[in-house]
């Protein structure tokens, strides 16, 4: 199994929030490899908390709640849809509302990429309440560790133009589509790749074995 290759594939297009120079965009594989908590949660009547559907990565379940103070949206934030559209090349959002936090309604589906605060505290899991646990972004910011679900279709914010605005879009990049089930399989594709990184790693008593498994000629 040659993983180093595998590797290089999966994490290739963390560069993503390199070339753009000016603003970082969402990488999906590079938040799948980099975050310790990968989660599915909706939205909640309390603007910046959520709560867990399901979960992909870490110790979170189904039903604990989270609160991420830098996804809360500004008061005249707005849906996904009533974004505004653009009328032509070069058009521009004037008063700035596409590169807000999304105001979706409650119950609204994302998908969190997440790093736990081990030195924050708060609530252990089990009880159901992790809202004095601090969360980091799993990329370079919380706008570019998340994607909004809408329509069945996935939005992360991302800078197509340099230079230009930081906007919510459908994300279709590395799959070939923006449905919200490309996006599943494709994390569930990362997680094992890098758990079978980290256990080959650890056999450092054999190095044979290693070698073999990491795919190396020796």
């Amino acid at each position: 199994m040659l993983v180093l290759g595998r590797i290089c594939d999966f994490i290739g297009d963390r560069r993503d929030s390199c070339d753009a120079g000016i603003r970082p965009s969402f990488s999906l594989d590079g938040c799948s490899w980099n975050a310790t908590h990968i989660v599915l949660v909706q939205t909640i009547p309390k603007d910046g908390a959520f709560s867990v559907v399901e979960s992909w990565k870490g110790d979170l379940k189904p039903g604990d709640s989270l609160e991420v103070p830098e996804l809360k949206p500004n008061k005249d934030a707005v849906p996904i849809p009533s974004y505004p559209k653009p009328q032509g090349f070069g058009s521009q959002d004037t008063q700035g509302i596409s590169e807000q936090i999304p105001r979706q309604p409650v119950g609204s589906r994302m998908i969190l990429f997440l790093r736990k605060n081990e030195q924050s505290g708060g609530a252990s899991p089990s009880e159901g309440n992790t809202s004095g646990t601090q969360w980091e972004p799993a990329g370079s910011g919380m706008k570019v560790s998340a994607l909004w679900i809408d329509g069945g279709k996935g939005f992360c914010f991302q800078q197509w133009n340099n230079p230009g605005p930081h906007l919510p879009n459908e994300r279709s990049f590395p799959a070939s589509s923006s449905d919200v089930a490309v996006f599943t399989v494709r994390i569930q594709r990362v997680l094992p790749v890098q758990k079978y990184l980290a256990e080959t790693m650890a056999m450092k008593n054999h190095p044979e074995v290693r070698a073999d498994r990491l795919g190396v000629s020796r």
